[in-house]
């Protein structure tokens, strides 16, 4: 097995973290804006989402969070594994369960479900 440059998996991890963070101001901004506001409007007083700076840090750090969780996962696996199919569904596997964690903490933390 080979050593995992610690140094290069940071900076590939900040790398991914930036484009998180950039793709999904632009979804969540530009694309989904209007049906965020008609959303927002519609939950009324039952909005429990934070401010839009401690949102902004919290989506910063998730982002980073995920990107470096993403790259390691990566780091991990592909000098392992040789190149081929099996590699690869474990990445996707990874990942997927990665993006579905990243789904249900942003339903938690944009007010969607109660809080006591």
């Amino acid at each position: 097995m080979t050593h995992i440059n610690t140094g290069r998996v940071v900076l590939g991890g900040v790398v991914a973290a930036i484009v998180l963070f950039i793709v999904s101001g632009i979804v969540n901004g530009a694309i989904l804006g209007s049906s965020w506001q008609a959303w927002l409007q519609a939950m009324g007083s039952l909005n429990h989402a934070p401010a839009e700076p401690a949102g902004l840090a919290l989506w910063a750090i998730v982002s980073l969070v995920f990107g470096l969780t993403g790259v390691w996962i990566y780091a991990g696996i592909r000098p392992r594994y040789a190149p081929g199919r099996r590699p690869r569904c474990w990445r996707v596997s990874c990942f997927g369960s990665q993006a579905g964690l990243r789904r249900h903490w942003a339903k938690s933390r944009s007010g969607l479900f109660p809080t006591m």
